[in-house]
């Protein structure tokens, strides 16, 4: 499937008014076309990496994921990961089961999963409900990587047992973001 796009294109330079084709998901040209439209951009997708919930829909709860997708999609974002924040242990099955990545055309895709805590410190909470903060545990950590969705944690690295679980995430592929 191919189509074609007529702007002013944006990318480390601007280009100015161009033609862009795209044939299945790759640019096949980019050509100069003097009579593009003026005020419309093409630019490169732009990337989410912590996206909670959006347009009422709380991705902990993620009933309405292919609306958010979508909509997510209208904004400019092309590609995020959906947030959990810290929470009890048993309020994260559901989403890590629910949360899977997925791409399809027209929907904005749904790269993964960040864990935002519960591994943070009741020091420096932040939003989170001091409640569900935590260390980290082997048992716990083997179910969050068990569904093989998630794709960023930030944890507080002062925590016992911290370095051992960002060395498994780590050694898992999984991008780890200190919050001290």
């Amino acid at each position: 499937m191919s189509a074609e796009f007529l702007g002013h294109v944006l990318a480390p330079e601007p280009l100015g008014p161009c033609r862009v084709v795209v044939e299945g998901d790759r640019i096949a040209a980019i050509e100069p076309m003097p009579d593009a439209p003026e005020g419309t951009w093409i630019v490169p997708g732009l990337v989410d990496i912590q996206v909670n919930g959006a347009f009422g829909v709380d991705l902990a709860a993620p009933t309405e994921l292919e609306a958010v997708r979508a909509r997510v999609a209208a904004t400019g974002v092309t590609t995020f990961l959906a947030t959990l924040v810290s929470a009890p242990p048993a309020a994260y099955a559901a989403p890590l089961a629910a949360l899977v990545p997925a791409a399809a055309p027209g929907l904005a895709t749904l790269a993964g999963i960040h864990l935002e805590g519960p591994w943070l410190s009741p020091s420096h909470p932040g939003a989170h409900d001091l409640a569900a903060l935590r260390p980290p545990s082997a048992a716990e950590l083997a179910a969050f990587l068990a569904p093989g969705t998630v794709r960023v944690v930030t944890l507080a690295p002062e925590l016992t047992g911290a370095t051992a679980a960002i060395e498994r995430l780590v050694a898992a592929g999984v991008r780890v973001e200190a919050f001290a």
